[in-house]
């Protein structure tokens, strides 16, 4: 029975996680840049929901 109780609060809280509002993770290839070198930005999509950016 305890299992059951736990898998209903790992559900509740995936779902409450994705309904509210989209989750991503924006993140640079590297920490530092010299003069001339190009950044490499990286969008994540690690919600539910789909993610719009332009």
């Amino acid at each position: 029975m305890k299992w059951k109780r736990s898998a209903g609060i790992v559900v509740l809280v995936i779902l409450i996680w994705g309904l509210t509002g989209p989750h991503f993770m924006i993140s640079l290839d590297k920490r530092t840049y010299s003069v001339g070198e190009e950044a490499e930005l990286t969008i994540r999509n690690v919600g539910l929901t789909p993610i719009y950016f332009g």
